[in-house]
């Protein structure tokens, strides 16, 4: 960083350019809602163009669903609340008293820093959008921070980060991108990022299921192991349907005095739901049948040519790996939706984990996964292993 000739001078790391302003073609995406129409095509193409480093339409989205998904706000908000609410302190991590009047003169620039809360915030959104910068810079005597939002960065397949504040839609380093060093600013970068998960579920309620089936093929999203209890079913075993008329929510709800003020209402019916599956316990005693398995549809995998398959487990292991990675190259960095899907193969299948060839592809996938690239050497024996 050069030297500023004033105090109230701003030397900034993350370049800006001079008199370029925005066209009203690029301003449109930032006064469009992301999510209006957003079709699992659309979002296919989104999630491609973010593999290659393109990131300015998903971080819109990202930014969107943050905002409109209910349990996506209420996870945000509360750890940006929690991190806002820590205290700090500076530590030195040697002694003497040239440490120690360091020490001094950083407390005292913190404590009359200019947003440093929200600095700290947007600095947590990493956890949910993947990436996160700032620099930290003087104003007026005062330390201060410039906090660009994550859809203004773009990043190459090497690895090289670019500015992108313009807002232009396309590949890393295209138009009006500078590339910067992100060891000159603070950055937070997080491979598992919530919002990947979060907008798969949004896309899942919002679109049909033959389509939600193919999106799953491509992108290996995994479906949680649960169990659940039906209020329906839990009554059916314990009353028959003459002692209060009906197994309906609003009917059993006014037998057992539970209030639900505004029926149909997704909370109103959720609360509801929650306080007549107590009473029901509470009143008739727990039955081992009322926790039952969600049964998710069976994944169609598809089988080789022939009346009669003779594909192994290890084959068909191996097989879905390289569908897995046919758009990925282990000599770059993965984006958090390949790393989720490899970690996710990877769970599935590790009890091969300790049988060859999957002894030596295990090691190189959790390098993969945790933003270690592969030389080129290492690169050719894991497509050797593949078999690609």
């Amino acid at each position: 960083m050069a030297k500023a000739n004033t105090e109230t001078a701003k030397v900034m790391v993350l370049p800006r350019p001079g008199k370029a302003r925005r066209t009203s073609a690029q301003a449109w995406i930032e006064r469009t809602n992301p999510l209006t129409r957003l079709s699992l095509r659309a979002a296919q193409g989104i999630y491609d163009t973010a593999r290659g480093g393109g990131y300015t339409r998903l971080q819109y989205i990202y930014a969107e669903i943050e905002k409109t998904d209910p349990t996506l706000f209420t996870c945000v908000d509360r750890r940006l609340s929690a991190l806002s609410a820590l205290g700090w302190r500076v530590v030195a991590n040697v002694e003497g008293t040239k440490a120690e009047a360091q020490k001094k003169i950083l407390e005292k620039m913190l404590d009359g820093a200019v947003g440093l809360s929200a600095a700290i915030e947007h600095m947590g959104l990493a956890f949910f959008r993947g990436f996160s910068f700032c620099e930290p810079y003087m104003r007026d005597g005062r330390l201060a921070f410039n906090c660009p939002p994550s859809w203004e960065f773009n990043r190459s397949p090497d690895g090289t980060w670019w500015h992108n504040p313009l807002v232009i839609e396309g590949d890393a380093g295209g138009e009006g991108q500078t590339a910067f060093d992100p060891e000159a600013v603070i950055h937070l970068e997080r491979v598992r990022a919530v919002d990947y998960p979060a907008l798969a579920l949004y896309l899942r309620h919002e679109v049909a299921e033959d389509e939600w089936g193919r999106f799953l093929e491509r992108y290996g999203i995994p479906v949680p192991e649960i169990t659940y209890c039906c209020t329906v079913q839990m009554a059916r075993r314990r009353f028959a349907r003459e002692t209060y008329g009906s197994y309906t929510l609003d009917t059993l709800c006014a037998a057992f005095d539970i209030p639900l003020p505004h029926h149909h209402d997704a909370l109103c019916d959720a609360m509801a739901c929650y306080q007549l599956y107590r009473a029901l316990l509470c009143d008739f005693g727990p039955d081992p049948r009322d926790v039952r398995p969600y049964r998710k549809k069976a994944k169609s995998v598809p089988k080789p040519a022939g009346r009669f398959s003779t594909e192994t487990e290890t084959d068909l292991a191996l097989r879905t790996l390289r569908e897995l990675l046919v758009d990925v190259h282990p000599e770059t960095f993965l984006n958090p939706g390949d790393s989720m899907a490899i970690a996710h193969w990877m769970d599935r299948n590790v009890e091969l984990s300790a049988e060859p060839p999957f002894d030596a592809i295990f090691p190189y996938l959790f390098r993969m996964i945790s933003d270690k690239p592969l030389s080129a050497l290492e690169t050719q024996e894991f497509f050797r292993l593949l078999g690609k």
